[in-house]
């Protein structure tokens, strides 16, 4: 778990972002730039094996989804992909503020249909983005169950976000007039699998208190592999924000917590969100106008 400073009180203001599953995809995107600034990785030889070929660990027996049967412990943590088409954001009763994405060119472990040259060309895409993370030697059969009843699981962004910014349409305080950004006033926090993959699947998460950090009703996934982190947003790298998310197409990308409220007489606060990802496409989304003393 990545933490720095420390969470100040708890009026905090929330800035959630969330999917809704999608299968639309547009135009062909520009492919993504391998992680280590070097060649993008090809298929090789053996990609489409199936699990335990090749002397890979023994998986248990195959189970059956959608129109296709694939291994329940399959060598890849991530099961899936998606892009981002469109952010809306929502201000709630409780002044936090929800950015919902809607994603579009959704590929996955279970794009497995060899008849289907769509679903042959996703799935070549989906393995060349886990070697791209190496994420290869998973191989998990505890995690079947998963496979039966969670389709949507285990999900991140096929574009890496960036950076993020959020700015106000008033004053915030006497050191940030409108316009002004926030980040210092601001927590990220968010989770994701990457340590867990580089350590080889072994650096593992104890859900069994819930981060101190992490809103009560925030959904996310319980998951061993799935890190939660809490990082002040002006310190925040783009390699803070590689593989970020709860791992639900459908669920949170990040939440920003805010350090203080508005000063006194600053009550109103329309905020604009802008994320910027890996190839450089912007994202903006503005709230309603919140009432931060109602």
């Amino acid at each position: 778990m990545k933490t720095r400073n420390t969470l100040f009180s708890a009026a905090a203001v929330a800035l959630l972002l969330g999917s809704a599953f999608a299968f639309g995809c547009g135009d062909k995107e520009d492919p993504v730039p391998p992680a280590d600034g070097t060649e993008e990785p090809g298929n090789k030889p053996g990609d489409n094996d199936q699990p335990g070929d090749n002397d890979q660990p023994e998986v248990p027996d195959s189970i059956l989804v959608g129109q296709g049967t694939v291994k329940a412990g399959g060598p890849n943590y991530i099961l899936g992909f998606y892009e981002i088409d469109e952010i809306e954001v929502r201000t709630n009763k409780d002044h936090s503020l929800d950015l919902m994405v809607e994603p579009k060119c959704h590929i996955s472990y279970f794009d497995n249909n060899e008849k289907d040259p769509e679903e042959v060309e996703r799935f070549a895409e989906y393995r060349t983005l886990c070697e791209r993370y190496g994420d290869t030697t998973y191989y998990n059969a505890d995690r079947g169950l998963y496979y039966m009843n969670y389709l949507e699981y285990f999900n991140y962004l096929k574009y890496n976000i960036t950076n993020i910014d959020v700015v106000s349409d008033a004053d915030y305080d006497a050191d940030h007039p409108a316009g002004t950004s926030l980040r210092d006033l601001c927590y990220l926090v968010t989770w994701s699998p990457r340590e867990y993959i580089a350590s080889g699947y072994t650096e593992t998460y104890d859900w069994s208190v819930r981060p101190y950090f992490i809103p009560d009703g925030s959904f996310y996934i319980e998951d061993e592999g799935n890190h939660p982190m809490l990082i002040s947003l002006d310190e925040c790298t783009p390699e803070d924000l590689v593989l970020i998310g709860n791992g639900y197409i459908s669920g949170s990308l990040f939440l920003l917590l805010f350090k203080k409220a508005p000063d006194e007489g600053n009550a109103l606060q329309k905020f604009t969100l802008t994320l910027t990802d890996e190839r450089g496409r912007i994202y903006t989304a503005v709230s309603d106008v919140a009432d931060w003393w109602r």
